[in-house]
């Protein structure tokens, strides 16, 4: 009398075919033509973490010992063309691509809980008169309106800030500078400012 294969006992069950040399940490994927092949099964083959669209997602901790799926490109972006020196936290930003955060005037407010990477990019109008001290800038990117975050760098004509940072969803970040432009103070004319996830909290 024939056995059937789902009877057989485990001691007597070999492997998938191919198992002997496939690479550790790897699995089996069919391509579809009655065959397969052994390897890293890549997020985009995985229903639910990776839809494989334009708006591709990826899975986050929601913090509260689950998961959720956001879009990949989740960020915020701000700018302006100003053609004097601005005050950042009173020009008038002009909303760029922004995916699940909201513009608050010149302020981000974040979406989502989690590590974000902000930037800050802008040219530097020189307000300094022959024979002033040396311009410097005095702006800075914040979340409470006191406290820089991050690091600048200016370098005439041009100045960066950068700064990677756990943020709660609603939190605001933006750049400010004194209202009273100063002789050696050096505002901006146009500016960017961009706000990356990095990842879930």
């Amino acid at each position: 009398m024939a056995v059937q294969h789902r009877n057989l006992p485990d001691s007597e069950l070999h492997e998938p075919k191919g198992a002997s040399t496939a690479v550790s940490n790897t699995v089996y994927v069919a391509d579809g033509s009655a065959s397969g092949v052994w390897k890293r099964l890549p997020a985009t083959a995985i229903q639910g973490i990776n839809d494989g669209s334009v708006a591709n997602r990826r899975v986050l901790t929601d913090g509260s010992n689950g998961l959720k799926l956001v879009p990949d490109n989740v960020y915020g972006q701000l700018y302006y063309n100003n053609g004097g020196a601005a005050n950042h936290n009173t020009v008038t930003y002009t909303a760029g691509a922004i995916a699940n955060m909201v513009q608050n005037g010149q302020r981000l407010r974040m979406n989502y809980t989690g590590v974000y990477r902000i930037t800050f990019v802008g040219d530097v109008f020189d307000t300094a008169a022959v024979g002033d001290p040396p311009v410097q800038f005095e702006a800075f990117l914040t979340i409470d309106g006191t406290n820089p975050i991050g690091k600048i760098t200016a370098t005439y004509p041009t100045v960066t800030a950068e700064a990677v940072i756990s943020l709660s969803a609603n939190t605001e970040v933006w750049m400010v500078m004194p209202l009273a432009i100063g002789p050696n103070q050096a505002p901006t004319r146009n500016g960017s400012l961009v706000a990356q996830l990095l990842s879930g909290v």
